[in-house]
């Protein structure tokens, strides 16, 4: 998690141009006088001295890299950190570059010759996975934004046409949509034009993109590898308060419109809008609630069938979108947690509460099938857990050592489930190929 210095670096270096910018972009800052005046002269250079410092620090970093130090093995520098991380994004981004061959100098190489070329395809699933499927109404939010940039628009009266540093917002879309026109979904054309259109008129949500540029940055990178919701949800957050902030901004120029509408029909109609509006959002809530618990509880069936099914020496590897003691709790057998994600943890009936951490022992062999060898030799039979997503898989991707390239395993049907078509117990299976096949 280290990575995220890098962002956080960046983001010391624009603090001294954001605050000598800030009335430029932030709405109703206050003037000079509001803060005081500052007479003592040793204050003034408090942030001159700390971005230099920072600059220095951060020059000094970076010409390192590559250079030899003690016995001739490459310094890392900057990079030095996150080093199988590195490693594993260099051997998937070049295949010519083996697991023991990687230097830092290879990280920059690759983020600077391979990334570039996948960035747009990459960015087009980043926002389709991560962004459109985990906001719900997402859609209906884009078109908000839309109409409260339009409310805006209209508010400037005579003077409509954006400022120059807005323009620069027509490259958003104008670069994915002319240069990039291999986008498959319309609701990543739709994002992009969307956030061109805020940066063409909110100057605040301009600073808001450029800030978690960097983080989007190492997000879409290690997309192929290892960018899960739980890292994703940075940008959820930023769209989301993207959104909130073009319609404060629109509810306050509407209110500035009627500030002096007395009339009570008017008063009627936006308490009717407004219950009418509460009354939608209470019943999308509640049903989205019962089907949570719905799916819950038709997955707490389905574990029962599957804890009937199994033998005593089953262990049950799960994906990551689950509760692993309440799959233990229910089927009764130990559960190793996460497989496709490092399986962080692994518990057992009657065991430790937080399980055995055995990313020590995996680092021992050298492949993934080593590790399914190790587990049925012990005299487990091997099964696999993942919430019903209306298909069964046929393949999975374990990732006990992050072997490389990734090897996918077979998944193999059992017992069907009576309760859904489609659905059986899943054994792992002996075939294998790569993820590139």
């Amino acid at each position: 998690h280290t990575t995220w210095l890098y962002p956080a670096t960046l983001w010391a270096l624009a603090i001294p141009f954001l605050l000598v910018t800030r009335r430029k972009w932030f709405p109703s800052v206050g003037r000079p006088a509001d803060f005081g005046v500052i007479r003592n002269w040793k204050l003034y250079t408090v942030v001159p001295l700390a971005y230099f410092a920072i600059s220095t620090v951060v020059t000094l970093m970076v010409v390192t890299i590559g250079g030899a130090i003690g016995s001739g093995s490459e310094d890392a520098g900057l990079f030095n950190v996150d080093s199988n991380n590195q490693r594993v994004l260099v051997v998937t981004y070049d295949k010519s570059i083996g697991w023991d061959d990687w230097t830092p100098s290879d990280t920059i190489r690759v983020i600077l010759t391979k990334f570039p070329s996948r960035f747009p395809d990459l960015l087009q699933g980043f926002v389709q996975g991560h962004v459109a499927n985990a906001i719900h109404l997402y859609r209906w939010v884009l078109l908000s934004i839309v109409v409260a940039v339009g409310i805006l628009i209209a508010s400037q009266g005579r003077n409509p046409w954006p400022t120059r540093w807005g323009l620069i917002g027509l490259i958003i879309p104008a670069y994915f949509l002319l240069f990039e026109p291999g986008i498959e979904a319309p609701v990543v054309a739709l994002t992009y034009l969307t956030l061109g259109v805020l940066w063409l008129y909110v100057p605040i949500t301009r600073v808001l993109m450029v800030l978690f540029g960097p983080i989007l940055g190492i997000l879409v990178l290690y997309l192929p590898l290892t960018t899960q919701p739980r890292h994703s949800n940075a940008i959820v957050f930023l769209f989301l308060l993207l959104a909130g902030i073009a319609i404060g901004m629109a509810a306050d120029r509407i209110r500035e419109w009627y500030r002096n509408v007395d009339s009570y029909s008017f008063v009627l109609a936006q308490r009717v809008l407004a219950s009418v509006v509460v009354a939608v959002l209470i019943g999308f809530g509640v049903g989205t609630i019962f089907a949570a618990i719905g799916e819950r509880q038709a997955e707490s069936r389905y574990l029962e069938w599957l804890g009937a099914k199994l033998d005593d020496n089953a262990l049950i590897l799960t994906t990551s979108n689950v509760d692993p003691w309440q799959v233990m709790q229910i089927t009764g057998r130990p559960v190793i947690y996460d497989v496709e994600n490092g399986a962080r943890l692994a518990i057992e009936p009657g065991g430790l509460e937080w399980g055995n951490d055995l990313v020590a022992e995996y680092r021992n062999y050298v492949a993934e099938a080593d590790v399914f060898q190790s587990l049925q030799k012990r005299g487990y039979s091997l099964w696999l857990y993942t919430p019903w997503q209306g298909t069964e898989r046929k393949w999975f991707d374990p990732a006990f050592i992050g072997s490389s390239p990734p090897v996918l395993f077979e998944v193999v049907s059992g017992a069907n489930y009576p309760e859904q078509p489609g659905r059986a117990a899943l054994r792992i299976g002996s075939r294998t190929r790569l993820a590139s096949d």
